[in-house]
């Protein structure tokens, strides 16, 4: 297992760019997490934090593309998956484009497919060093839900508000675009898991 400040180059093909969030440590980041293509075995990995909209164009990055970054340990998050990115390194690499390569996802993917959701609940609230990302095959979806975001607030605003001043012009440009409009609150998956409690 690498300890914290140990710096690693790893190879992720990107499945979750997840929504921005601010905070008094970070300023607006995004969780970023996939597959590591560079171990032995697949395994999933978290990259936090990713100030993703400040990043210059040539190391901006999409879904299902390999990103490779050098990466340590990080010392604020116990989760076995979480790495703090060196965001100066990060090299955008292969799209894996689903018109063509559906195929080479799914040999990327499925073997990480787990039993269920309620297992993987089950382990975090237990308090073991179990993993905390997973990839599931849900036996139903109802629909997927698409709500209006709240808007940042005051708080958040003023946490963007302090970073250095060669940022500052940069969030007072981004403001209008802080809050997306549309997070994801799905899938709506059944209420009845009897057989996964």
């Amino acid at each position: 297992m690498p300890r914290i400040g140990d710096w690693q180059t790893i190879d992720l093909l990107v499945t979750v760019k997840a929504y921005p969030s601010v905070s008094t440590t970070y300023g607006e980041a995004v969780c970023v997490a996939g597959v590591r293509l560079d171990s032995p075995a697949r395994e999933w990995a978290r990259l936090f934090p990713v100030k993703f909209r400040d990043l210059p164009p040539e190391r901006r990055f999409a879904k299902y593309q390999i990103v490779r970054a050098r990466a340590c340990k990080h010392s604020t998050d116990a989760r076995t998956e979480t790495w703090r990115p060196d965001l100066d390194s990060i090299e955008p690499g292969e799209v894996i484009e689903p018109k063509r390569y559906w195929a080479q996802r799914r040999a990327l993917l499925d073997p990480l497919i787990g039993p269920s959701m309620c297992e993987l609940v089950r382990g975090r609230q237990s308090g073991a060093p179990g993993p905390s990302l997973g990839l599931v095959r849900p036996r139903e979806i109802l629909g997927i839900r698409v709500s209006p975001a709240e808007s940042w607030s005051a708080g958040q605003l003023g946490t963007v508000g302090q970073q250095p001043a060669d940022e500052q012009d940069r969030t007072r440009q981004a403001r209008a675009r802080v809050r997306l409009p549309l997070p994801l609150r799905g899938p709506e998956l059944p209420d009845a898991h009897a057989d996964h409690r």
